[in-house]
């Protein structure tokens, strides 16, 4: 019975409006903000939270890095049943494009009851500070998404290299049914120029247009530059959990000038790969890891 009520409630209350960024498309105009918000994406989340949207989070994903700030706001996943979403009475829920795609189902379900289904995603570092400003429209905290964005100028004009200064760097993003580094366009690759790195990429397309941040890497080319890098840093998470052990006993890699001075770091995935204004303190951990190197 009360699943019942939830359902027409939402369907007498709530406007459908549908809103969507993908593959660096503009964003249609945000007609309303929201009261009632799941976030089904840990940087959303974040960004909600930094931006002060926390009252409207009536559910989140839980995950390493925003658990402590998600306490007492119900645990939700991409998977969980129509009768869950329904449960909390959402007016926006707020995914990326992966995870739309793994249970269109459900989102097209919520959709036609009403509830506005948000897909968002910036995989380029030119989308970053439109991705904020969106999220604090949704939120209605505009001010407060302008407020981010000028603390992440601010922050990123403290953080200065020069060119001579710069090291060769070789970023694995991950390594599974073969090698992979961020794209030239990724959030990830611009962090890691913007701290000083000259990247070597050899391939500039990433492995799916508009939706992948990552593209592939052929092993020889990189043994073959091996003499070059400086610096070799890995992405540690869900992506990618090899360690420094693993890197050193890749075969070839014994030629490479990092691996073999122990030039090796490991930086924590949700640093560099999340777009939240965190990405100033992964800029400013990987500048201080390569001013090391002589």
């Amino acid at each position: 019975m009360k699943f019942k009520i939830a359902v027409i409630w939402m369907l007498i209350t709530i406007n459908v409006f549908a809103y969507e960024v993908m593959e660096g498309s503009k964003p249609r105009k945000l007609e309303k903000s929201y009261q009632r918000i799941i976030s089904i994406y840990p940087a959303h989340t974040e960004v909600i939270l930094d931006l002060g949207g926390k009252s409207k989070l009536v559910g989140t994903v839980k995950e390493k890095g925003i658990s402590e700030r998600t306490q007492g706001i119900k645990g939700f996943s991409y998977n969980d049943s129509l009768e869950k979403y329904l449960s909390v009475r959402p007016d926006l829920v707020i995914i990326r494009p992966m995870y739309r795609d793994k249970n269109k189902n459900l989102f097209k379900r919520l959709e036609s009851m009403g509830i506005t289904v948000v897909s968002l995603q910036p995989v380029s570092y030119n989308d970053l500070e439109r991705y904020w400003m969106d999220i604090g429209r949704l939120i209605g905290r505009e001010n407060a998404g302008k407020e981010y964005v000028n603390k992440y100028r601010k922050g990123l004009k403290s953080i200065g290299v020069q060119d001579k200064k710069r090291k060769k760097v070789f970023f694995e993003a991950r390594m599974q049914n073969g090698l992979y580094t961020a794209s030239k366009e990724s959030i990830a690759h611009f962090i890691i120029e913007k701290a000083g790195g000259d990247i070597l990429t050899g391939n500039e397309e990433p492995l799916r247009k508009g939706t992948s941040t990552i593209t592939p890497v052929n092993m020889e080319y990189l043994i073959s530059q091996g003499s070059a890098i400086d610096t070799y840093l890995v992405q540690q998470g869900r992506m990618n959990s090899r360690t420094k052990e693993d890197i050193k006993k890749t075969p070839g890699y014994s030629s490479i000038k990092a691996v073999k001075t122990g030039s090796i770091y490991m930086i924590d995935e949700g640093a560099l790969s999340r777009p939240t204004i965190k990405i100033l303190d992964a800029m400013k951990e990987i500048k201080k890891i390569l001013s090391k190197q002589s």
